[in-house]
């Protein structure tokens, strides 16, 4: 099926907006790049936008993002895909979003960013998975959950040891 939709596309040279399909939109904020993509009900992806987003190093150690740009690079990818596709934005049915994996993103109450966006390369909070495998808090969490402590309680604990939250 999917050879035919790519014979399809190239034989065609051009995708144009069908005002009876629906269409999906697929958004990807990876380790570097934020992603926008515009699919149609066949799977065809029909027009993406990218933009870089800047990694920021403000110790060592730290790696960050700052969420108020993470948002406003991944408005714009979306606004660029929708304009490049030639849809209308009531059109998409569905949002799809993938993530660069794990980090912390921590909100406040005042539905504002409580600081930047904390990276899975970060390695600010080494010492706390260190600690609780020596005190038997990881054997605890295993024996009561059958998981392993995830990375994101690491940061988690660190911010809230440091006033990170709101």
């Amino acid at each position: 099926m999917a050879i035919g939709i790519v014979a399809i596309a190239h034989h065609n040279h051009q995708w144009r907006p069908s005002a009876m399909k629906s269409y999906f939109l697929g958004i990807d904020n990876g380790g570097t790049v934020s992603k926008a993509a515009i699919f149609d009900e066949t799977g065809m992806q029909i027009a993406q936008a990218s933009s870089s987003v800047r990694m920021l190093t403000p110790k060592a150690g730290h790696t960050e993002r700052d969420m108020d740009e993470l948002w406003h690079v991944t408005a714009s990818v979306i606004r660029n895909a929708v304009g490049k596709s030639g849809i209308q934005a009531e059109r998409i049915k569905g949002v799809a979003c993938t993530g660069h994996g794990k980090g912390l993103y921590l909100w406040g109450k005042d539905g504002k960013p409580c600081g930047n966006g904390i990276i899975s390369t970060d390695t600010r909070a080494w010492e706390y998975p260190v600690k609780w495998a020596m005190d038997g808090t990881a054997d605890k969490v295993f024996a009561k959950t059958f998981q392993s402590i995830l990375w994101t309680m690491n940061p988690s604990a660190w911010s809230r040891s440091n006033g990170y939250s709101k």
